[in-house]
């Protein structure tokens, strides 16, 4: 046979050629799943090919039945191996991601709002235990938590109490005054002022009209001022000795000394200044 017959008879043989390319699929895979073999994957696409056959008669005529479900039967008879593999080879990866994905929902659990732990357990009694004390002082004043708090946190000091020796008493007068057994005198006409700084014990009129103000300087030793024509201060008000406290007029003022209620006769005076008996 030459070599053109030979090319000729090549010519008519039919040649069925197939190109197939195979995309790679990313995959992870959680869970190693059996693979199965060709015939479990042909009868798997052979149900899913009567199902599409199934929905498309119930929707065509019956004379088309015949001539899809041909169709679509020589169509999956020509459908090379290769193909076939590919094909189960998609289905097992779809597969495995959602397996992949239910797992991955599985383990992502919802963090809870609050984790109790040791800290939060100390922060809870904390609180408990201030929580009571409050309670405790509001409700019972002499309490045992009361009573403790008060010597832990208190500082009691002694008072130092002044006597009238510690005082440097000044007569502000502008007029003529004098002094008869501790009493002193004074016949003018205007402001008065305190001996000493101090409060205010007490204010009385008395039946002619005048004022008689007490002035402690300390709690042993206070001032008595009597006659006085108006008082500018109250009962409770501070006393400066630099600001006066009433107002003298026609004379008639008279201030005295006391030492624990009793008048202090043991004194002298220099240019208006008390001096005490050593």
């Amino acid at each position: 046979m030459n070599e053109k017959l030979q090319y000729a008879t090549m010519l008519e043989i039919p040649v069925n050629t197939a190109n197939i390319t195979y995309k790679p699929v990313k995959k992870r895979r959680v869970f190693k799943k059996k693979q199965r073999s060709p015939e479990a994957v042909k009868e798997e696409l052979l149900s899913k090919v009567n199902a599409e056959i199934e929905t498309v008669e119930q929707a065509l005529p019956a004379e088309s039945e015949t001539e899809i479900s041909a169709e679509i039967t020589e169509t999956f008879a020509e459908t090379p191996a290769d193909e076939t593999a590919a094909v189960a080879e998609d289905s097992e990866a779809q597969e495995d991601n959602q397996v992949y994905a239910s797992a991955s929902v599985r383990k992502k659990k919802r963090k809870p709002f609050f984790k109790f732990s040791v800290i939060s357990a100390e922060i809870v009694a904390i609180a408990v235990l201030v929580g009571a004390i409050f309670l405790t002082n509001a409700v019972y004043s002499d309490s045992a938590i009361n009573v403790f708090m008060r010597k832990v946190f208190s500082v009691e000091t002694a008072a130092v109490e002044k006597t009238y020796k510690d005082f440097s008493p000044v007569m502000n007068f502008d007029g003529e005054m004098s002094l008869d057994n501790g009493v002193i005198s004074y016949s003018g006409s205007g402001a008065i002022y305190a001996p000493a700084d101090g409060t205010v014990s007490s204010v009385v009129q008395e039946e002619n009209g005048t004022y008689t103000m007490n002035i402690a300087h300390s709690a042993v030793f206070s001032s008595t001022l009597s006659g006085l024509s108006y008082a500018y201060l109250g009962e409770g008000d501070s006393v400066f000795g630099n600001i006066p406290v009433g107002y003298v007029k026609g004379g008639g003022f008279t201030m005295c000394f006391n030492a624990e209620d009793a008048v202090i006769t043991d004194y002298t005076i220099e240019d208006n200044a008390v001096l005490w008996a050593v």
